[in-house]
């Protein structure tokens, strides 16, 4: 059931973010199964819903055809929010929120113009698992992955997407167990 759940949603978020050469708007990334209103007060905005049967899979609104503002996805089986993007101009822009189906948070993700930017976190039930930082779609700075209980397990440091510095393992009581050094990807020998 999980695995029909993931697909439905993978599937949602590919064929809701990819353009619909059948839409008479040239490059429009509103679904071609979608329900479109017009908001008559502005010329261009339309709110578009995904469905099936009675229960609504995707919803957000588009300007000429490329997202706008936030879309949001649903559980094709409770209905429950799975996730929140926000967009400018048909582009990821800002945060992006996940959650699993008791509603909890499983990620937060910000963007800038479709590429990861700024920081990363991953969780599970509340408690922060990982977290990385981005710029322009690169992992860079520290990054630093936790147990189920918060306390911190790995720490390492990127640069455009490489290894470098300090890269330090923990055990579940907080004691270093391993540490070895980068230089731009390659293990320092010492």
């Amino acid at each position: 059931m999980e695995k029909l759940k993931f697909i439905v949603i993978a599937f949602l978020l590919v064929h809701c973010s990819q353009s619909n050469d059948s839409d008479p708007i040239s490059g429009s990334q509103i679904p071609g199964d979608a329900v479109v209103q017009d908001y008559v007060s502005t010329p261009g905005l339309q709110k578009a819903t995904v469905k099936s049967g009675d229960i609504t899979l995707a919803e957000g609104d588009f300007l000429d055809g490329l997202h706008q503002g936030t879309w949001t996805t649903y559980d094709p089986e409770d209905g429950k929010v799975t996730s929140i993007t926000t967009y400018l101009k048909g582009k990821k822009q800002g945060v992006e929120l996940t959650f699993d189906n008791l509603g909890y948070v499983t990620s937060k993700a910000y963007y800038h113009n479709d590429a990861l930017s700024g920081e990363y976190l991953l969780y599970k039930r509340r408690v922060i698992v990982e977290r990385k930082n981005y710029s322009n779609g690169l992992l860079n700075g520290l990054q630093q992955r936790f147990y189920n209980d918060g306390n911190l397990m790995e720490e390492k440091t990127y640069v455009d997407n490489t290894i470098d510095g300090q890269a330090k393992w923990y055990d579940q009581e907080g004691s270093l167990t391993i540490e070895y050094t980068y230089d731009m990807g390659q293990l320092v020998e010492e």
